[in-house]
């Protein structure tokens, strides 16, 4: 028997474009919306006797699907999404035994495509209907960050079909499968020199983490093309999408106990960004879960402060990553026990 809270999700990377396989990494989520976008197409031509569009005139014309994911950033089993989301990745053992660091870039090249299944259990609790999206490709991933609450991923996905005929692939989760937080977090913004990541060594910087960032996001867009149907495809993309130039950014807000941000917005002043969250947990032997995002080079899009009526004043500021034709745009460090993405 099953209940409502039974649902689940799986993925897998495909080896061949829109060719359905069956999900063997699952994900705790928050909420889905991931639905089939299918659009008909009516005949409109008038003939005597006739006021209601005719049944033999209904054609389906184009198959999309795709839509949203939320979850809380786990220390276990996040790597492969990200890999999804930006395409490139490397996976090296560290000297502690058990330990893995996954570095995740943007692709210079293709965007691959998964297979993505959602379990949607039925109301009297007979069993789990499956809806299976293959050759699904993420269009964005946003990591936020908020005092009080746990860190959150949000995917925007887009996907060739909607098919029905696929065995419902059971979730199981790894064990000890831990959330990182707000309170495990440090930012590092300013001028100072940034060390970037290595295969096996986090990114570095000279600067001090500061203390007036009170909730922010990064945001990546692979600018994906959302083409693809062309004749021979039965409705559906004949190709998986191609990217296009990616946007990087996010936005900040800060207490105001100091100017800095401020004057390099106004400034036009090069920043350079390191977000560490390290969860408190020991992993082989003297480890710890890791999240870091690293933006060598962006500049601020706004923050100049307004009254706040007498409470404190927060200054609220856009940002874009940019090129700085030496370091990636973007690097997310994942350290943790998969061996592998």
């Amino acid at each position: 028997m099953t209940t409502q809270l039974d649902c689940s999700i799986g993925f897998k990377k495909e080896s061949a474009y829109g060719t359905a396989i069956t999900p063997d990494k699952f994900i705790e989520f928050t909420g889905e919306t991931i639905e089939a976008k299918l659009d008909f197409g009516q005949g409109e031509g008038m003939r005597p006797g006739s006021r209601v569009a005719r049944l033999d005139r209904r054609r389906l014309n184009k198959v999309d699907a795709g839509g949203s994911i939320n979850m809380e950033a786990p220390t276990k089993g996040l790597g492969s999404l990200l890999e999804a989301a930006l395409g490139a990745a490397t996976s090296t053992a560290l000297v502690d035994t058990g330990v893995y660091q996954h570095v995740l870039t943007l692709t210079k090249g293709a965007l691959g495509s998964y297979t993505i299944q959602k379990g949607i259990p039925l109301l009297d609790g007979s069993g789990v209907e499956t809806y299976t999206f293959p050759g699904s490709q993420f269009e964005s991933v946003e990591v936020s960050f908020g005092n009080s609450d746990f860190l959150k991923i949000a995917l925007e996905m887009m996907a060739r079909d909607i098919v029905r005929d696929v065995a419902y692939a059971a979730p199981s989760y790894p064990a000890d499968l831990e959330l990182f937080s707000f309170v495990d977090g440090e930012i590092f913004l300013g001028t100072d020199a940034i060390t970037v990541p290595t295969a096996t060594e986090l990114a570095t910087t000279s600067g001090a983490a500061v203390a007036n960032i009170r909730e922010g996001n990064v945001k990546v867009a692979n600018g994906l093309d959302g083409e693809g149907w062309n004749l021979g495809g039965a409705g559906k993309r004949t190709r998986a999408n191609v990217v296009s130039m990616a946007e990087v950014g996010g936005q900040i807000t800060a207490e105001l106990d100091s100017t800095v941000t401020v004057d390099a917005y106004l400034d036009q002043t090069t920043l350079g960004m390191v977000l560490n969250f390290t969860h408190p947990s020991t992993i082989g032997a003297l480890s710890a879960p890791t999240l870091q995002i690293v933006i060598p080079a962006l500049k601020l899009e706004g923050g100049v402060p307004s009254s706040n009526g007498g409470d404190v004043i927060s200054v609220q500021s856009d940002f874009t990553a940019l090129d700085n034709e030496t370091d990636e745009p973007i690097y997310i460090v994942y350290r943790s026990t998969d061996a592998t993405l």
